[in-house]
């Protein structure tokens, strides 16, 4: 019996196999996990062209320097870390598809992506000279400008403006276990704002008329009265 489904998913993960490249340099070599549940970990290699173009489970960069990451493929935990990297360009490729990418302790680090609906979330901690560039013609180019609170995660994402998606980052705080942003979770609290207030009112509605359907009903019952008296 497979005890992993026990785990928790970081442990779920971290427990699969795991093909590993590093120390190499000045190559091009194929990404290729022995098979979809693998879990690809890339490490200390330099001035390096790497290719995922078949699934594996998820990459780890790590230590890397002056290397270029063609993805043409998909994750199947949609995940990949880069940690403790610098000069590195990451390429999302006419098939390749990254819902997560993280992105800690790096200098330097490019992500291009040919369509904005191929990468969702990019987390950055602890790294500088990051830019994110979507489109050939007419790019958009959004750099992550860490000017204060050097320690904060920022989040680099799509937001929705009317009927245009616009590509911004914003700090990342932590409402109880998960991570979300300022902006959404002012947001979220003006919701419930404005929902605590509509709830307010209609309970005020009510009670008024139930007050005043208990006034006419007494005022109906004495005009009853009244007329059998007569």
């Amino acid at each position: 019996m497979d005890n992993r489904e026990d785990l928790p998913p970081f442990l779920r993960i971290a427990s699969r196999p795991k093909h590993a490249i590093s120390d190499r340099n000045g190559e091009k070599i194929e990404l290729q996990a022995p098979a979809p549940s693998t879990l690809l970990y890339v490490q200390d290699c330099k001035n390096c062209e790497f290719e995922l173009e078949k699934k594996a489970l998820k990459v780890i960069v790590d230590g890397c320097k002056d290397c270029l990451f063609n993805v043409n493929n998909s994750l199947l935990t949609g995940m990949i870390e880069v940690l403790n990297c610098e000069n590195l360009a990451l390429n999302i490729l006419e098939n390749g598809v990254i819902m997560t990418l993280t992105i800690d302790g790096s200098k330097n680090i490019k992500v291009n992506a040919l369509k904005n609906d191929q990468f969702e979330s990019i987390y950055t901690h602890h790294s500088l000279g990051v830019e994110v560039v979507v489109g050939t013609e007419n790019p958009t180019r959004v750099p992550v400008v860490i000017d204060d609170e050097p320690e904060r995660q920022y989040l680099v994402h799509w937001e929705k403006d009317g009927d245009n998606l616009n590509l911004t980052f914003d700090k990342v705080i932590r409402d109880g276990n998960y991570p979300t942003t300022e902006k959404k979770l002012a947001e979220a609290r003006e919701r419930e704002r404005k929902m605590s207030k509509k709830m307010a009112t209609m309970l005020v509605d009510s009670i008024k008329v139930t007050k005043k359907s208990k006034k006419s009903k007494s005022k109906e019952d004495g005009e009853i009265k009244r007329s059998r008296s007569c």
